[in-house]
């Protein structure tokens, strides 16, 4: 009972790593709004779940050994992403500073319109959310099944058991994390945000998905 009690625990303390932060807060500085800070939460926190939950089962039932060569390149695939989801909200950034028409003609008449693609790319969001999580799970499995009780090891139904607390400890922890920066981002007017807060969470993001990159040994 106490390692069950210990893998919630862990995984709840696991959510709040900085490259889990980074990634997460990108997404949400995009989409404030409560519910779908809440849903990012939920769809990151999900896809990190199934991530290390399959991994560790099959893991368990093939008694396959981890290859030593994929922590490195499971965290440098993080740092990539992390890097590409970064560039992409400072180019969203720059874009929403500019007024963005459309001209079309109808006969002899022509007008405009502002274009949104909002519907485009929070589809584009959904994919990178559920992607960033899963890399995520799968980079934070070797170390979290390093950790994993040895006296569980002969069960799959109990490693299971184990990891799925630790999932749901993740998403809770996550959960209350955009729960708390949703808040904080509401507070500011959308001339604030655009400014300065969403740049300066993307140009972290970046930064800290090059330092993860470099810290592989991978570029060398």
């Amino acid at each position: 009972m106490l390692a069950f009690a210990t893998a919630l625990l862990l995984g709840f303390l696991h959510a709040f790593g900085p490259d889990h932060l980074a990634a997460v807060s990108t997404f949400v500085s995009q989409r404030r709004r409560l519910g779908s800070a809440l849903l990012i939460s939920f769809r990151w926190g999900t896809a990190h779940m199934l991530s290390v939950l399959l991994l560790g089962i099959g893991i368990s039932v093939l008694a396959i050994p981890l290859p030593h060569w994929l922590e490195a390149y499971a965290e440098f695939a993080v740092g990539l992403v992390l890097v590409l989801i970064g560039v992409v909200s400072l180019r969203r950034n720059f874009q929403a500073r500019k007024l963005h028409y459309h001209w079309h003609h109808h006969g002899s008449r022509v007008h405009s319109h502002l274009h949104s693609h909002a519907h485009s790319q929070e589809h584009f969001d959904n994919h990178a959310i559920t992607l960033t999580g899963a890399l995520h799970g799968l980079a934070g499995a070797i170390p979290t099944l390093a950790l994993f009780p040895l006296g569980l090891l002969g069960s799959p139904w109990l490693m299971g058991a184990y990891l799925l607390l630790f999932g749901l400890g993740v998403i809770a922890g996550m959960f209350l994390y955009c729960l708390a920066l949703s808040g904080l981002l509401r507070t500011l007017s959308e001339a604030r945000l655009q400014r300065w807060a969403q740049p300066l969470i993307a140009t972290g993001s970046c930064t800290l998905g090059l330092v993860w990159m470099v810290r592989t040994g991978l570029l060398g």
